[in-house]
């Protein structure tokens, strides 16, 4: 069963992703921080991470330049933010 990282402030939303996704056979583990996202990237092996942009203690490019430098899978970003530049800084 492939594990898979959230990292979403978004109580709802969260719990959402993490249903469907356990539906359909992942290990899903859910943080709401950068803070926590990092501990958890060091503490366990993901196949995919889905980071949303914006966090309470910063935002989800710098989990992505984390995963960059340190880990070798895909991370999906995910944002309600409309801004152009910041989908060409996560690119």
């Amino acid at each position: 069963m492939a594990a898979i990282l959230i990292v979403e402030d978004d109580l709802t939303f969260s719990r959402i992703l993490n249903a469907f996704l356990e539906k359909n056979g992942f290990d899903v583990k859910v943080k709401h921080s950068v803070k926590d996202g990092l501990e958890a990237l060091g503490s366990a092996s993901f196949a995919l991470a889905l980071f949303d942009y914006r966090l309470p203690d910063g935002n989800g490019l710098a989990l992505l330049q984390k995963v960059r430098q340190e880990y070798r899978m895909p991370v999906v970003m995910m944002t309600s933010f409309n801004d152009v530049s910041t989908a060409v800084k996560a690119i």
